[in-house]
């Protein structure tokens, strides 16, 4: 009975983890994206009338970053593409999250190699959805704050 409970905490605990990081870089994603989206936006508007008030320097080197921006933007553009995956991928994370949650406050310990199938089927999907750098270090810092883990670490 303990040792089921253990499985389940352990198995709870990759699964939050998991779709709490690919919440985390899809979110990520969009920021990044819509943050690079704005300084050519914003280029074409002090051009449009600012420009007198500027220095050249601060404008070429404002027009560098532009030209990175939307490089930056072409070249990931497949990522971007993705963000709506992430959280798909993410939704069946926490659906399975919630079941062996539910399983594990009613002690109920059949059917725990289905649920490692599932995970394993949905750890397989995580080859297109990379959880980024970013997605890790912010889920690892955000989860506690917005989830009640504290059943994946009682004993």
């Amino acid at each position: 009975n303990c040792i089921n409970k253990k499985v389940l905490q352990r198995l709870g605990e990759d699964l939050a983890y998991t779709f709490k990081g690919l919440y985390k870089t899809s979110d990520w994603l969009e920021w990044e994206y819509k943050i690079l989206l704005l300084f050519p936006i914003l280029l074409g508007l002090i051009s449009l009338g600012l420009d007198c008030y500027i220095p050249p320097l601060y404008l070429k080197i404002f027009s560098i970053w532009c030209i990175y921006s939307t490089v930056h933007i072409l070249a990931n553009q497949k990522s971007y593409e993705k963000i709506s995956g992430y959280r798909k991928l993410a939704d069946e994370f926490k659906k399975l999250y919630d079941e062996v949650e539910f399983k594990y406050y009613c002690s109920d310990f059949s059917n725990l190699d289905e649920l490692k199938r599932k995970k394993d089927e949905l750890m397989n999907k995580i080859s297109e959805y990379p959880i980024s750098k970013v997605g890790r270090h912010w889920s690892r810092w955000k989860i506690k704050k917005e989830m009640n883990l504290n059943w994946i670490y009682e004993n």
